[in-house]
């Protein structure tokens, strides 16, 4: 119901699933990305467990930019705020790895907000000739200028800071060390 109201179409839940097992069938690769918003944010470890059962070779779990159609008197009428998905972003990747699925992937998340899962942020590997596409739009505040992250970092939706400002965003003051031990990476600042 969800997806079929967000896509303004009925069935498009039961189209794009056909589609998907379709592709699968002719062991083609199939990338899905997840657009975030405040109807689905709830579901994500729900739809990252579908599209993992569906077959779906790599997922991406991308936050919206609230801007366009879905603005009403200068607000955005599907936008959240971080500190509402970050939990369910959690859960996701904790889903995912439950599932040894390792191409679970997020974008358009600033750095100190997806800091958990910065191996994971596509914003960090973008090819550098498409580097003005994914910034557009996109602003860095006063705060930003603090943050050891802040050239890497392509910021906030421009729109997003208009509606829900930047309290969220807390500044990265000092780099992890990481140090890879068993094929994972551990932040020795928090380590005893």
């Amino acid at each position: 119901k969800k997806h079929n109201a967000l896509s303004r179409t009925k069935e498009t839940f039961e189209y794009v699933k056909k589609g998907i097992q379709n592709i699968v069938k002719r062991n083609k690769i199939i990338r899905i990305n997840v657009v975030i918003n405040k109807f689905n944010y709830i579901d994500l470890p729900k739809i990252v467990e579908e599209l993992i059962n569906l077959k779906v070779n790599k997922i991406t779990l991308s936050f919206m930019n609230p801007a366009g159609e879905s603005e009403s008197k200068g607000k955005s009428t599907l936008a959240v705020e971080y500190s509402k998905i970050i939990h369910f972003i959690d859960a996701s990747f904790d889903k995912a790895k439950k599932m040894r699925f390792l191409e679970l992937y997020i974008e358009n998340f600033p750095i100190c907000i997806s800091r958990n899962h910065m191996d994971k942020n596509t914003d960090l590997t973008k090819p550098i000739e498409n580097k003005k596409y994914y910034i557009k739009d996109k602003i860095k505040t006063k705060k930003c200028e603090r943050c050891v992250y802040k050239k890497e970092c392509n910021g906030t939706w421009n729109k997003y800071i208009e509606q829900f400002g930047d309290s969220e965003l807390k500044p990265i003051i000092f780099k992890p060390i990481l140090v890879k031990r068993e094929k994972k990476f551990i932040d020795l600042e928090k380590e005893d």
